[in-house]
C-alpha cells in the first residue's frame, strides 16, 4: 500500500513540476557520446563500451562488497532478522545508511550513462520502472544471476523484435542474406 501511496505522490509532484516549469526533452551533448571505432565490420559507440564497462564493474564491486566483505555480511544479517543482527553487533541504522548511500551512488552511475545515451523528460522514468520490475520479478527477487538472464532475454525480445536480422533473433525471409 505505501508504494502505491509514494508512486501518487510522485505522480502529483510531477504533475505541479510540469506546470510550473514546462516540459521539454533534454538530450546531453559530449564529444565522447558521438565518437566511434571499428570492431568486426562493426561500428561501435564509445558511450555504449563505456556504458557496459561500467556496469560490469559496478555489479562486481557490490557483489564483491555483499558476499566477501564483513559489510555484506551485515546487510544480509538484517535483511533476514533485524533482532538478530542486532544483537551479534551489527549497527542497523549504519548499514541501513551506507546501503542506501549505494545505491544512490550506482543509480547515480547508470543514469549518466542512460542520460548520455537517451533524451530525456520528467515522465521517462515511467517506461524504465516498468522494465526493471519485469526483469526483478520474471528474473528472481534476490537473485543476481535471474535478474542478468532476464534482462538479456527481455533485450533478446525486444531487440529481435524491431530487427529481424539481429544475432537474438531469427532472419525473416524478407532480409538480405
Amino acid at each position: 500500500m505505501s508504494i502505491l501511496v509514494t508512486y501518487a505522490v510522485a505522480i502529483i509532484i510531477e504533475g505541479v513540476l510540469s506546470m510550473v516549469f514546462g516540459v521539454s526533452y533534454v538530450q546531453l551533448q559530449s564529444p565522447y557520446v558521438n565518437s566511434t571505432f571499428h570492431v568486426l565490420g562493426f561500428y561501435l559507440p564509445y558511450i555504449y563500451v563505456y556504458g557496459f564497462g561500467l556496469a560490469v564493474v559496478l555489479l562486481a564491486l557490490v557483489y564483491l562488497l555483499l558476499y566477501r566483505s564483513h559489510f555484506g555480511r551485515g546487510v544480509r544479517a538484517s535483511l533476514q532478522n533485524r533482532s538478530a543482527a542486532e544483537l551479534v553487533g551489527v549497527n542497523i541504522n549504519r548499514v541501513r545508511a551506507v546501503s542506501v548511500g549505494i545505491g544512490v551512488a550506482v543509480t547515480a552511475a547508470g543514469g549518466v550513462v542512460f542520460g548520455a545515451t537517451n533524451a530525456f523528460n520528467p515522465s521517462s522514468g515511467y517506461d524504465l520502472i516498468s522494465r526493471l520490475l519485469s526483469i526483478v520479478v520474471l528474473g528472481g527477487l534476490g537473485s543476481i544471476g535471474g535478474a542478468l538472464s532476464q534482462r538479456f532475454s527481455w533485450s533478446c525480445s525486444r531487440t529481435s523484435s524491431r530487427s529481424p536480422g539481429h544475432p537474438c533473433g531469427r532472419r525473416s525471409s524478407t532480409s538480405r542474406r
